[in-house]
């Protein structure tokens, strides 16, 4: 019986650690032979003596006399034709230790089983320093001369401990976050990286294999098109911080520009012919019936229709194009070449 984790066989070969155990006893003394996963085309192998219930490694590696052989085999014979020991007997005196061996391999399968994976993140203080036979330098500081210098980081935690990280291993997993910059970068990075992977599923045609409910789909797009304009936000955001005053979001979408003029700010598209034009949206205002009759916008009839009704105006969502040339404001509704063009930008100048 085969599964992706244990292999049962009469003389109990065991999957543990993605690897193979087969346990044999030759002249007293209990061997395990480990096969190590498919890597570089190649499988590695390697011999394990089993002592008091410790492992030890007794061989491993291409200049095993074992190396090589590129498949499990299936029967006693076919272990023993492998090994090159036709008295390979399996499972005498080690049976109990197999056994326990297999139990253990049962558990630890059944337990990660039950596991869930979790993403979680920490907030650490770190400087470059070196390691030399065991302890920690400051690269500033004055560093024993040794062979056995490692290049890594001091890293002190939040709770106070202090410990050593490898250069590599500790620029995979961190970066700096001094500034609110460095953490504008890092999250312009991780939403770029998240982008890259959302645009490949889409682009791919894997979404419609994975993917069956056509309002998912679509939610799945927007996402992608709503990460695209993040990213590029935030790295307008970081190169204007960065004393880039030119920075800019060129070519928003007509998306953008409503959340621009919901914000207050005035946009126009490029594409525009005429110079000096810009689009606004009207603060909402409540016109009580005192102002009214000093309106200079409403003709006297419409002001005495008004003060017979409502007795006032609620002014809500109304644009104006507003042409700096003339000074001239009129009400402006978009066309469908605005609602769909990509030249859109917000006028700060």
């Amino acid at each position: 019986m085969i599964d992706e984790r244990i292999l049962f066989y009469q003389g109990f070969p065991i999957f543990l650690n993605n690897g193979l155990y087969l346990q044999s006893v030759d002249n007293s003394r209990k061997e395990a032979y480990y096969f190590y996963p498919k890597q570089h085309g190649c499988w590695g192998i390697g011999a394990f003596l089993l002592d008091s219930g410790c492992v030890r490694l007794i061989g491993a590696g291409p200049t095993s006399h074992l190396a090589g052989r590129m498949c499990y085999p299936t029967s006693e014979k076919e272990y023993r034709k492998m090994f090159h020991n036709e008295s390979l007997d399996f499972l005498t005196d080690g049976q109990s230790f197999a056994q326990n061996i297999l139990a253990n391999a049962i558990e630890i399968k059944k337990s990660n089983n039950d596991m869930k994976k979790y993403i979680g993140t920490k907030t650490i203080s770190a400087t470059p320093a070196w390691r030399v036979d065991g302890k920690v330098y400051p690269k500033d500081g004055e560093v024993p001369r040794s062979m056995n210098r490692e290049d890594g980081y001091k890293v002190v935690y939040e709770d106070g401990y202090e410990s050593w990280s490898p250069k590599d291993v500790f620029e995979k997993a961190y970066k700096i976050a001094e500034t609110p910059v460095d953490r504008m970068q890092i999250e312009a990075s991780e939403v770029n990286d998240r982008y890259i992977k959302l645009a490949a599923f889409i682009d791919s045609g894997k979404m419609n294999e994975v993917v069956d409910d056509t309002y998912n789909k679509c939610l799945l797009e927007m996402q992608c098109y709503t990460m695209f304009d993040y990213i590029r936000l935030l790295d307008a955001r970081i190169q204007r911080m960065q004393g880039s005053d030119s920075a800019e979001v060129r070519k928003m979408n007509f998306g953008m520009a409503i959340m621009a003029l919901k914000a207050g700010y005035p946009v126009r598209r490029s594409g525009w012919n005429g110079k000096g034009l810009w689009v606004i949206k009207q603060v909402p205002a409540h016109i009580t019936e005192e102002i009214i009759p000093k309106m200079q916008s409403l003709p006297q009839s419409a002001k005495e229709l008004i003060l017979k009704g409502k007795k006032s105006i609620d002014y809500t969502s109304q644009c104006l194009i507003y042409n700096e040339n003339t000074g001239c404001a009129d009400s402006w509704v978009p066309s469908i070449s605005d609602v769909f063009a990509d030249d859109w930008e917000i006028v700060v100048e």
